[in-house]
């Protein structure tokens, strides 16, 4: 996804301390927090997938996902 959004760079996600991920997020842009939640989100959802049905997500499908869920996103904002 680093190649089609702006997202912080791979040194900031790493564990610092309990807050870690909240200060990611203070201290990106907008549209570069949300994408990092976005992602975050998805990876959860790809989890449970896994877990609770057994079902493995391809991550050619959840790239067309996320790109076509970030287009919806915004097209409601405008």
């Amino acid at each position: 996804m680093r190649q089609k959004w702006l997202l912080p760079f791979e040194r900031e996600l790493q564990y610092s301390g309990p807050e870690w991920l909240l200060r990611v997020i203070d201290g990106a842009e907008m549209e570069s927090a949300a994408s990092l939640l976005l992602i975050l989100w998805h990876a959860w959802f790809a989890r449970n997938e896994l877990t609770h049905s057994n079902r493995e997500l391809s991550i050619a499908c959840s790239i067309s996902f996320l790109e076509n869920y970030w287009d919806a996103l915004c097209g409601v904002r405008q």
